[in-house]
Order: structure tokens, then C-alpha cells, then sequence
């Protein structure tokens, strides 16, 4: 075992680690691999850079990694050659840890990974009543514009049998975990506590990720609180895609997006499944678009194979939604929901753009408790071709475009002023294949 003090590292609070701590981990890697031992005590820190075949453990629960406020201490956007800056983010390509093109890494223990992301911001936080929206009202001015903020607080790309458990990840600058390019994972037990009102403050983050396994964590953040993604452009690997994916039994938060999103990018997610979950208290519950930005190519992440079941969903405005999005072939097929009920404030449903596949979609046993319906357009008239993200509300409950899906045992109730709040139940739109059991 390699304790972080006996490399010079001083837990108060004040001290910068960063070169004792990287002293341990390389020492450890270089003997063939252990355990590097985070004692009690807050340790301050720059970029840590995990090694092959090394286990950061953080000891106690009073065991704080805190990273620093200082620009200077963490790596810069050309430290390795999958790395980005995002301007419209306001991102600056640095990261508190990184685990680069290793191999049997581990962030284990009982103890607190805080990215210190109060020291990049400064503004005004909106009211508890705001907090909880369609899109978080404005705060998140960055402290400075020039240097903007860290990227993804965790940051582990193109590596191999990676283990996260029992720790907690807390005041994300940015996204909390990001696993790119990487295969065989395993995500047990982790906790991450995000502002509810931080912007592109995500919980995990799976980007053309294989063989991974979320189970057992709890998720609070201010935007989706899981992905699965699909965009290969930095990888070294161009094959790579997300694939093989288990997440289970786990609650999730998004103080202002999604507690789950699978989409964006240009390559492929399949075989995926969801289950035993708590999505509460967001603006979406399970969120699928096949092309997120509209950048005018025609392209997307395609989507297949993806099962849910078991899902619960209190207090969410928006369930269910699925979107080809802007004018993209990307196809989403053989995408199932069984055995869940959710809250519902806002049209839901499947918007097929009528140029990308959208086939064998199954909704079975499921109930939608309708709650209100927040402010719209007394219309179910769209474009199919350019429905994003942020969409009004219609006059419909549900709304089904360009799509074949089988509906059965689908329950709806109402509060005695949500029901006379919308117009319609159910709309069909255009080229719709229905299979209706119930």
C-alpha cells in the first residue's frame, strides 16, 4: 500500500498535492500495481493522473480529494489527443482526474471526490421555486471568462477493467464521470451530489463505452443525470461504440434535464438495459433522440435494442419522449417500456421524422398519472424534421409520428383540473403502424 502522506501530501485543506500524490500512484504503477491509500483529511489537488494497474482508495469517509481553484493545476486541452475544449459550454479541456489509455484501474472507498466547482462560478442562484424548471434560469456565470471552467470532473478514455465504487462525487464543474472509448466498467455504489441548477452539470456520462454495469448508485444533478452516447470523433479507435450496457437499481435526479438520455453523436448504442429505477424530481424522465444538435448533416446516433422495465417515475413534467430530431436517417428500433408508472405534465411520446427508421417500439403496462399541463400551444401541428430537445407543449398527451409501436395495457388518469386542461388523450399523426392490445 502507498499512503499519499508518506509522499509529502497534507490534508489541510490549503496544501496543493498534486505532485505527491501523482508520486504515489506512479511509484505503485512502476512496483506492478496496489493500492494508494487517501487517509483522512481534505487534499488539495490538481490534474491526477491515474496509472496502470492502481486503486486511488479513499480510506474514510472524512477522506477529501478537493480540487483546486487554480487554473495553473490542472492539465491543459492538449494533454492527450482525445481531449476538448467546448467554447459554447464554456469548457476548457481540464480535468481533476484522468485515466488515459491504461488498464485494472480503481476509484474505491468510503470517502468524497469534490471538484470544487463553487470556485469556477459566480452569479445569482435562482429560487427554490426556479430551481426545479424546464431549463434552470440563467445561473451559471463563469468566474472567469477567460479561462472559463474545468471539464468533466472524472475523465477515464480509451482504458480497460475500470472498477468506481463506494464514493461520492460532489460539486462537479462540469460533467461528474465521463467513460469514453473504454471497455468492461463497473459502477457500484457511487453517489453524486451536483447543484440542481448547474448547467451541463451531468451525472455519468457513457460515450461509445462497452461491457459496463451501473448498479446501486444515487444520482443528484443539475442536468441528465445518465447518458448514453455515441461520438467516436476524438477516439483513437473509430470503431468504438456504446454497447452491452446493464443499469440497475438505482435513483436518479435532474434538478433541470433528464434523469436519462441515450443519443447524441454519430455512431452507435445498442443492447442496453434499464431497470428497477427511481427517475424523480426532472423535468424528463427517459429522454431518446437520435440527432440532438442541428448542425444541418445528416447524421445521428443510431439506437437499438434497448429495454426498460421496472421504472418509476414520480414527480417528473416529461416521462417518455422519443425523437428522431433534425433531419437525420439515424434509426431507433426494437426500443421497449414495461412495467413502470410515471407523473406527467407534458406531451409525451414518439416524434418520428418520417427519414429515419423508427420500428418495433413497445409500450406495455404502464400507467401515466397526469398531473397538470404546463404552459404550450393549443395545437398538435409540428415539424417532424426539427423537433429538438426543448418543445412546447401540445394540446395532446400523447403525440405519435412517422413510428410503429405496439401500445398495450397503457393506463391513464387524471386530476380533475388536468383533465380539463388538455384537449386530447392520444394523437396520431402521419405513417404511423399501431399495434393497440388495450
Amino acid at each position: 500500500m502507498y499512503n499519499i502522506i508518506d509522499y509529502g501530501a497534507v490534508g489541510d485543506g490549503v496544501t496543493i498535492n498534486t505532485q505527491a500524490i501523482q508520486r504515489a500512484i506512479d511509484e505503485c504503477s512502476n512496483a506492478g500495481g496496489g493500492r494508494v491509500i487517501v487517509p483522512a483529511g481534505t487534499f488539495v489537488s490538481g490534474t491526477i493522473w491515474l496509472k496502470n494497474d492502481v486503486e486511488l482508495h479513499l480510506e474514510s469517509p472524512k477522506s477529501i480529494l478537493l480540487g483546486s481553484s487554480n487554473f495553473a493545476d490542472y492539465n491543459t486541452v492538449d494533454a492527450y489527443p482525445q481531449n476538448w475544449k467546448s467554447i459554447n459550454e464554456q469548457t476548457n479541456g481540464g480535468h481533476f482526474i484522468l485515466a488515459v489509455e491504461v488498464k485494472n484501474v480503481s476509484i474505491t472507498g468510503f470517502g468524497i471526490i469534490d471538484g470544487n466547482g463553487d470556485a469556477f462560478m459566480n452569479g445569482t442562484r435562482p429560487t427554490d421555486n426556479e430551481t426545479y424548471c424546464f431549463w434552470p434560469h440563467g445561473f451559471f456565470v463563469i468566474a472567469d471568462p477567460v479561462n472559463t471552467r474545468p471539464a468533466q470532473m472524472i475523465a477515464m478514455v480509451e482504458s480497460q477493467n475500470i472498477l468506481i465504487s463506494g464514493v461520492t462525487l460532489r460539486n462537479s464543474t462540469y460533467w461528474t464521470l465521463f467513460l469514453h472509448g473504454c471497455d468492461t466498467v463497473r459502477v457500484h455504489q457511487l453517489r453524486i451530489e451536483n447543484h440542481p441548477w448547474l448547467l451541463n452539470g451531468d451525472g455519468i456520462d457513457i460515450d461509445c463505452t462497452s461491457n459496463i454495469t451501473v448498479s446501486d448508485c444515487i444520482i443528484h444533478t443539475g442536468d441528465d443525470a445518465l447518458t448514453l452516447r455515441a461520438d467516436n470523433a476524438k477516439l483513437k479507435n473509430k470503431e468504438k461504440c456504446t454497447e452491452n450496457v446493464v443499469v440497475t437499481n438505482c435513483i436518479l435526479r435532474s434538478g433541470g434535464a433528464n434523469a436519462i438520455r441515450i443519443g447524441v453523436g454519430d455512431g452507435f448504442i445498442k443492447n442496453a438495459v434499464f431497470s428497477n429505477l427511481i427517475l424523480t424530481q426532472s423535468v424528463g424522465g427517459i429522454h431518446i433522440q437520435s440527432k440532438y444538435s442541428n448542425n444541418g448533416l445528416p447524421t445521428g446516433t443510431h439506437i437499438s435494442n434497448v429495454r426498460f422495465s421496472n421504472i418509476s417515475g414520480p414527480d417528473l413534467r416529461v416521462p417518455l419522449f422519443f425523437n428522431s430530431g433534425f433531419n437525420t436517417a439515424a434509426y431507433m428500433k426494437n426500443i421497449s417500456i414495461c412495467d413502470s408508472n410515471f407523473d406527467l405534465e407534458h406531451t409525451c411520446g414518439i416524434i418520428g421524422n418520417g427519414i429515419g427508421e423508427v420500428s418495433g417500439i413497445v409500450w406495455r403496462n404502464l400507467t401515466f398519472n397526469v398531473i397538470n399541463r404546463l404552459p404550450g400551444i393549443d395545437s398538435h401541428e409540428i415539424d417532424c424534421c426539427r423537433y429538438g430537445t426543448h418543445s412546447p407543449c401540445l394540446d395532446t398527451v400523447f403525440m405519435f409520428t412517422n413510428t410503429e409501436i405496439e401500445l398495450d395495457n397503457i393506463k391513464l388518469t387524471f386530476t380533475p383540473e388536468a383533465r380539463a386542461a388538455w384537449k386530447n388523450d392520444m394523437i396520431f399523426g402521419e405513417n404511423v403502424k399501431l399495434t393497440q392490445k388495450d
